[in-house]
């Protein structure tokens, strides 16, 4: 049973909304790069999970910046700050010009890179387009987006009808296998949980929030 769900590498769902789960060439977006620091080249980079300290094991990632082609740059240097983003300076990028021209792009790490989870753990990535089954085998639906509140709330989107929102709760969801994409709810779930009309989703039990 996920009863400890960890966000993406990168987040702990820092605003959840805005963070982008979406993974190709298994790669997972890990955060954002924001203004300058300085005038030697370094930028600040805001990690989706505030209290990832990934990048301190990595020698490079992936950088994309709208209308340029993707490229791995190497770290010269970096430091995570109080309030969990990191001043990061790149190998070749020493100007403030040079950082300038990174501002808005977005960072990527490679789906192998991220630290191995414990038992009842998964990433949000991983269980975005999940299949949503009852144990009987029947299916409701797909993961769409994963919420947070006092604990995860999966939004299953059903073909035809309204969303259902999960929270990530033993008393609904039995088990997750992200390998395979799929979720498990209790068989009557739709019953308990259909709140068709309502606009918005059920509050979530008690527990802890992506790590």
């Amino acid at each position: 049973m996920a009863s400890e769900p960890a966000g993406p590498a990168a987040p702990k769902s820092h605003g959840a909304a805005d963070r982008d789960t979406r993974v190709g060439d298994e790669l997972i977006e890990f955060g954002k790069v924001g203004r300058p620091h300085g005038v030697r080249g370094a930028v600040l980079v805001w990690p989706h999970n505030p209290e990832s300290t990934l990048l301190s094991d990595l020698a490079s990632v992936e950088v994309r910046t709208p209308g340029q082609k993707a490229r791995r740059l190497v770290f010269a240097a970096r430091r995570r700050q109080p309030n969990g983003s990191w001043i990061v300076t790149f190998d070749g990028l020493t100007s403030r010009d040079h950082a300038e021209a990174l501002n808005g792009s977005t960072v990527w790490i490679r789906v192998a890179e991220l630290p191995p989870l414990d038992e009842g753990e998964y990433y949000h990535h991983s269980v975005i387009g999940a299949s949503v089954l009852t144990p009987a085998g029947r299916e409701l639906g797909r993961v769409t987006e994963v919420l947070e509140t006092s604990t995860d709330v999966f939004v299953v989107n059903r073909p035809g009808r309204s969303a259902l929102y999960v929270p990530v709760v033993g008393d609904y969801v039995l088990s997750i296998d992200g390998a395979a994409r799929r979720v498990t709810v209790v068989e009557d779930a739709e019953a308990l949980l259909d709140f068709e009309g309502d606009d918005d989703p059920p509050a979530g039990g008690d527990g802890e929030g992506p790590a």
